[in-house]
């Protein structure tokens, strides 16, 4: 019996011992790879906000700007305060600016300036303690195990925010930093604008011929100059699409049929670049063999290191309005089904975004979503999102205005996916493919879930602190 109750006893020990070798090792897990950072938010960028219409106003932006002149000389008085005594110096009463009119733009009854101060500190406090809870909500969506974030200084944006059991500090400045905006947006067929593309190619050509090596004094001096008249009416004429293919004729087919009857070639490959210098830089999206546009919104595809290039070369058509202003090419990253290796680097697709005015704005975008979800399937990453209310009505009318065009799902200026619409989509509900790891997915959830920021963040103080594991 004294036995059995030694046993019991040392077993009851060994319990309350491994229990506590786990407390400690939870203890040690918990503190792991600390971080402190200190995030200025931008109070100038609350106060645009508030002024809508009137944040251009030379009498705003003098204030404003004197205003944020004394705090970084060191004065301690709250910035709204300063801000104020500036505005007040230009003999205007704040109202001017501020909550003077209702949405329809007529006159109600104006507040007085202090009214007014008061207000503007409570919005700055309220932006504060929301985009505290935003950081908050980003920081344990990731994993942080322990978050404690609070104002250190309302007047100067300033907030603490200390961490610990980061695992990597990049991931974190990604969510303090980072937006997410998440915009979704028509396409135009190539088909569309085929005859615009070969209008650039004819100033790539113009360019080269000014001067080979392209450099930036000749660049300039064509950039302005202006295309007659003639010119205008030519390129914006209507055309035949077999033009378009007699034109690409000198690049693929009469080449391809003199390779079949074993011909040498009249025309060499130097010879059809030169012809067709745009086509040198980007591969477009053509039947190769007929020389006509393929279907969709892809434009063509191109090296990374070309890109910044092609988009110039486009950007100035546009100047010159030879291309359409309501038709924005973007880049998309090149799938992975269409990459092949060169030592030139990665490839990228460029998608023609639309925008039904010339405003450049997408068909739908802002705070529109309330669940982004990540979920993998046969080595893909995808992010599922449901969206508002408003935002589903708004997509279901999108996609039905587009049944058999692509709609792109652009993230943060960069083209996720652009799927083609078979039907109406009910319910509010997409979703974004691309080539993300699991990491970036969860990361981008975690962005979307937590809201957009409307204001500028940086960080003026960071210390990372990795704790060493202890040995066993």
């Amino acid at each position: 019996m004294q036995k059995a109750n030694i046993s019991k006893l040392i077993f009851t020990l060994l319990t309350i011992g491994a229990l506590h070798i786990l407390s400690s090792c939870n203890f040690l897990a918990d503190n792991k790879n600390s971080m402190h950072m200190v995030v200025e938010i931008s109070i100038p960028d609350i106060l645009k906000s508030l002024a809508g219409t009137h944040a251009n106003d030379g009498i705003f932006t003098s204030a404003l700007g004197a205003a944020k002149a004394k705090q970084e000389s060191g004065q301690s008085a709250d910035i709204i305060d300063l801000f104020y005594e500036e505005f007040k110096a230009n003999g205007y009463p704040l109202n001017k600016v501020f909550f003077s009119q209702n949405q329809e733009g007529e006159n109600i009854n104006p507040l007085s300036d202090n009214d007014i101060v008061e207000i503007l500190k409570e919005e700055i406090k309220s932006t504060t303690d929301n985009t505290i809870e935003v950081f908050r909500s980003r920081l344990k969506g990731i994993g942080i195990s322990k978050v404690d974030i609070h104002s250190i200084d309302v007047s100067k944006g300033l907030i603490s925010i200390d961490l610990k059991g980061v695992k990597d500090p990049e991931s974190v400045r990604k969510q303090i930093l980072g937006h997410a905006n998440l915009e979704f947006w028509e396409t135009a067929d190539l088909s569309e604008i085929i005859l615009n593309v070969d209008t650039i190619n004819s100033i790539v050509r113009e360019l080269e011929e000014a001067q080979p090596s392209l450099q930036e004094e000749t660049k300039s001096e064509l950039e302005e100059t202006q295309p007659s008249p003639q010119e205008e009416a030519k390129a914006k004429e209507p055309k035949e699409e077999d033009e378009w293919t007699k034109a690409l004729d000198s690049l693929y087919a009469s080449v391809k049929e003199q390779e079949e009857k074993n011909e040498t070639p009249s025309i060499s490959v130097e010879e059809c670049y030169k012809k067709h210098p745009l086509y040198k830089l980007l591969s477009l999206n053509i039947n190769h063999y007929g020389g006509y546009p393929n279907p969709g919104a892809t434009i063509g595809y191109a090296k990374g290191k070309d890109t910044a290039k092609i988009s110039e070369y486009f950007n100035l058509a546009k100047e010159r309005n030879l291309f359409p202003s309501n038709i924005f090419p973007t880049w998309e990253r090149y799938t992975p089904y269409f990459s092949y290796e060169e030592e030139d680097g990665e490839n990228f697709e460029l998608i023609a975004l639309k925008s039904d005015g010339e405003d450049g704005k997408a068909a739908l975008s802002g705070n529109i979503i309330t669940s982004a979800k990540t979920r993998s399937e046969n080595n893909h990453n995808f992010i599922a999102l449901e969206m508002t209310p408003e935002a589903a009505i708004a997509w279901e009318k999108l996609t039905e205005k587009n049944v058999g065009r692509q709609i792109a799902i652009v993230l943060n200026g960069r083209v996720c996916s652009a799927p083609r619409v078979n039907c109406a989509i009910t319910g509010g509900r997409s979703e974004i493919s691309g080539t993300f790891t699991p990491d970036e997915a969860k990361e981008i959830a975690t962005l979307l879930n937590s809201g957009n920021l409307n204001i500028n963040v940086k960080i003026v103080e960071e210390e990372f602190t990795e704790t060493t594991n202890v040995s066993q």
